[in-house]
């Protein structure tokens, strides 16, 4: 729709700095707010203190929650986050038509109805990307963990 604009992102700002599947590292799939703005809402009621008095009461602030999310995983009874559990069972459920076929040691071939793809149990790939983007296997990784009954955690980030 906006031929100057597309130019822009792609030759002055570059793909990588806008496209996950282009970063050079894991972005993952997390969305944050501005960091600032954060902070502020944080502050907005601990501003008007000395500075001394500021930085304890971020450091408290920090150190509590820090205790809660140790708390929260303590009691954990599954291995993933719940989004990342979601993501899992979202991707099982679609799983469930798809045939599979060894190609070679840790490499299948994945049909569903007519395509293709490829996964790599061993390197955490396949042909459709989703599970080097999510680093949480895809529906064709998952009907390979089926197939030779392999544990899907094993193939999630640790992150």
């Amino acid at each position: 729709m906006h031929p100057a604009a597309a130019k822009y992102l792609e030759d002055d700002v570059g793909i990588h700095m806008w496209a996950r599947s282009q970063f050079p590292s894991r972005r993952y799939d997390m969305q944050t707010t501005n960091i600032p703005e954060s902070l502020n809402s944080l502050l907005r009621h601990a501003r008007n203190l000395p500075v001394i008095a500021l930085i304890e009461y971020i450091r408290s602030v920090i150190q509590r929650w820090f205790y809660e999310r140790r708390e929260l995983a303590t009691v954990r009874e599954r291995y993933l986050t719940n989004s990342a559990q979601a993501k899992i069972d979202e991707q099982t459920e679609l799983s469930r038509t798809m045939n599979v076929y060894p190609a070679l040691r840790f490499e299948f071939e994945v049909k569903d109805k007519d395509k293709v793809d490829i996964v790599d149990i061993q390197e955490k790939t396949c042909s459709c990307g989703y599970f080097q983007l999510q680093q949480l296997p895809c529906a064709h990784a998952l009907a390979v963990c089926r197939h030779i009954r392999l544990s899907h955690h094993s193939l999630c980030s640790n992150y």
